[in-house]
């Protein structure tokens, strides 16, 4: 899969018309920019390793969002 088999597999952010979504296809589409100016590069192992640490970002944050909630409960 190369840049332009990924862009069109990715809704476009005017389509789906939510900020989160925005900022995650901007995300992507930015990394991979900077990865490669090759539209015939293979960009899937980059991709998903791009993905994934933004899976596990993500997921640090919310369980931090999750404790402090819970602290403050308490």
């Amino acid at each position: 899969m190369n840049r332009r088999e990924l862009y069109a597999l990715l809704p476009t952010p005017e389509s789906i018309g939510a900020s989160e979504y925005t900022a995650l296809h901007n995300f992507l589409v930015d990394a991979v920019n900077e990865w490669t100016d090759d539209d015939n590069e293979d960009i899937v192992l980059f991709a998903t390793t791009i993905l994934e640490e933004l899976r596990e970002w993500t997921q640090t944050i919310i369980n931090r969002i999750v404790r402090e909630a819970q602290n403050e409960a308490d």
